[in-house]
């Protein structure tokens, strides 16, 4: 489970043709990011745009919590 606060991006776990999906969307690894909500679905900060995922597709995405961050 991921709680929202400042994560940064490093990895997908899904097939290369949704990796590359997710690459045009900002999932850049060593980009940081902002989970702003986790209510079955993982609500995202990119920059300045929002992306909503369903846990499926959360559950593909790889990513690094650190406090230095906050």
């Amino acid at each position: 489970m991921v709680l929202p606060g400042v994560y940064i991006f490093t990895a997908t776990n899904c097939s290369k043709e949704f990796s590359y999906k997710l690459f045009n969307m900002g999932f850049i690894p060593g980009v940081k990011l902002r989970v702003i909500s986790n209510n079955g679905g993982l609500i995202i900060k990119i920059k300045e745009s929002k992306i909503a995922l369903n846990m499926k597709t959360a559950n593909g995405i790889l990513l690094k919590w650190n406090k230095q961050l906050l």
